[in-house]
């Protein structure tokens, strides 16, 4: 029963890190997502479309770290 509830206790120690791992990857995945569509609505190519997709998905970030 001791190894059961340690066993349980280390489980839910370590899914913590990754569950919030998880939902940064996710939330990457729709920022990246959400630019793109920006820059094709737009028809940005070449030099602008990496200029735009750098600022758009590093403003995004900052927006999430700030809150």
């Amino acid at each position: 029963m001791k190894l059961q509830v340690a066993l349980l206790t280390a489980a839910l120690v370590l899914s913590g890190p990754l569950a919030a791992e998880e939902q940064a990857e996710g939330s990457n995945a729709e920022q990246l997502a959400a630019c793109t569509q920006l820059a094709e609505e737009n028809g940005l190519q070449g030099e602008d479309l990496q200029s735009f997709m750098s600022e758009c998905v590093t403003a995004d970030s900052r927006k999430e770290s700030d809150a």
